[in-house]
């Protein structure tokens, strides 16, 4: 008996241990839950107080300066007549105070509006000459609280000027932009989320070993515009999310490719590829026309010139207009009908028949004068030789009637 109920006396004991462990781990359990909820709680309360969520449709820009003068703690000075028009934003995700400003500046600058910090304020004004005089603000610093900023870059590993061309055509036209090629230094004045970007992008383009490339193609045969968007149409498969950039540079026939060294290396070869002179027109007795065109109002010499001149400058500029050229360039004049003669397609023809309406208008009619001081010979003895140089122009058949009615 007595050993009987010293057994169940021993498994009570255990089962009360057993007991109190596990509600000891349960309470240490849900103190840690407790812990990591309250930590989550706190990182979503600093969260939501750094960052918003906005939504306005067609609102005064006026009420939306407002918003983010008491949001970023920034005074603003304008003239309300400036700002009468609305805006629309909506934001699917929660944006950074420094977001928030920089769409504000980008939305004043498409409207023509220019910015200038003075001190704690903003001056917003549609006068051109304003200058923003935008602190110096190196990378890595925090809570930067000024709209627009000034950064300088030191260009190590790539051309300064290559990287300047790039940066030059990405910015908007407000942003300040010069490079100093003695020092490789590249300086920037932007709002801040722009400067940011550009930041990134140049330390990816002047890595040691960088991800990026930057290749030149020059162009021989046709317009930027042209090969860009063809190769961009070709890449387009290939490129996969990679940056991908094609910056034109006319002044020198020069595009800029600055992307992976394997797409840089594609897009060269597509370039020289398509950077042909356009093929002549296929001719065939089907589709040959012969358009006739007799001067209405110019001369010859003046429709010939500026056709000849039209050609010239297709030939120069690339256009692809291979037809027309070579139309313009095989003209016929038939002096015995004062008339061109022009053997093109009917689409070509249709181009040529726009371009002499363009060219063939009516002279204008206010006569012009020339006074001559006679020093050797008499003033009858001149009109007498003018007539009789006349009436052998008319003998010759010389065709420039408008000589003929001078004389």
């Amino acid at each position: 008996m007595l050993e009987s109920f010293a057994k169940k006396k021993l498994s009570m004991k255990k089962y009360n241990f057993f007991n109190k462990n596990l509600i000891f781990a349960f309470l240490i359990f849900s103190v840690s839950i407790f812990a990591e909820d309250t930590k989550d709680a706190k990182k979503l309360t600093t969260l939501k107080a750094n960052e918003f969520t906005i939504n306005y449709d067609s609102v005064s820009i006026i009420e939306y300066i407002q918003f983010v003068s008491k949001v970023c703690s920034v005074n603003f000075i304008y003239t309300a007549a400036d700002l009468n028009f609305t805006i629309s934003i909506t934001s699917k995700e929660p944006i950074t105070k420094q977001s928030v400003m920089s769409s504000l500046m980008q939305v004043l600058r498409a409207n023509g509006l220019y910015l200038v910090e003075d001190g704690s304020s903003i001056i917003i004004s549609k006068s051109e000459d304003i200058i923003e005089a935008a602190p110096i603000v190196e990378k890595g610093t925090k809570d930067i609280k000024n709209p627009i900023i000034t950064r300088i870059f030191s260009i190590n590993n790539v051309s300064p000027e290559a990287v300047f061309t790039i940066i030059k055509a990405m910015v908007s036209k407000t942003a300040l932009i010069e490079l100093l090629t003695p020092t490789r230094q590249l300086i920037l004045t932007d709002v801040v989320t722009n400067v940011e970007k550009i930041t990134q992008l140049i330390e990816n383009l002047d890595r040691a070993k960088s991800p990026l490339v930057i290749e030149t193609y020059t162009i021989t045969a046709n317009a930027s515009s042209t090969l860009i968007s063809l190769a961009k149409e070709i890449m387009s498969p290939m490129i996969a999310g990679n940056p991908y950039l094609l910056i034109p540079q006319d002044s020198t026939r020069k595009i800029f490719i600055v992307s992976t060294p394997a797409l840089a290396t594609k897009t060269l070869s597509v370039f020289k590829s398509l950077d042909i002179k356009p093929e002549a027109e296929v001719k065939t007795l089907e589709n040959q026309q012969i358009f006739i065109y007799k001067p209405v109002n110019r001369t010859q010499k003046d429709l010939k010139n500026a056709l000849e001149d039209i050609s010239s400058n297709l030939k120069k500029d690339g256009m692809p207009q291979a037809g027309l050229i070579e139309a313009i360039d095989n003209m016929k004049w038939i002096s015995e009908t004062n008339s061109f003669v022009f053997s093109a397609t009917d689409a070509t023809i249709a181009k040529l028949q726009k371009v002499l309406q363009g060219l063939d208008t009516p002279v204008s009619k206010e006569p012009s004068f020339f006074l001559y001081n006679l020093r050797y010979v008499s003033g009858d003895k001149i009109e007498d030789d003018l007539d009789e140089l006349a009436s052998k122009f008319k003998d010759q058949d010389v065709k420039d009637q408008n000589l003929l009615d001078v004389l």
